[in-house]
């Protein structure tokens, strides 16, 4: 999979018309690049990306509602994530 960055869509390239350069199907550009994987769903992604939106929003609203349900900032909350998560470790 790679991802137009005209279009800013995921694709599947097709070979141009002088059989050297891979281009996107729809605007025959050739500025794509391979799309990465999500580390926690294996959604596609931005090569330069970790985690899909949907993935980084949810783990935003867990973070807000922990902020909210124990009346702290979310910069609070995500402290307390961290630290239980290196405690785990």
């Amino acid at each position: 999979m790679y991802y137009c960055n005209k279009c800013e869509e995921y694709i599947t390239p097709k070979l141009a018309d002088d059989m050297c350069t891979d281009v996107c199907p729809y605007c025959g550009t050739d500025d794509i690049e391979r799309a990465g994987s999500c580390l926690v769903c294996g959604n596609p992604i931005r090569s330069h990306q970790d985690y899909c939106e949907e993935c980084t929003e949810l783990a935003g609203r867990y973070i807000l509602e922990l902020g909210i349900e124990l009346h702290i900032t979310t910069e609070k909350a995500r402290e307390l994530l961290l630290a239980v998560m290196e405690k785990e470790d």
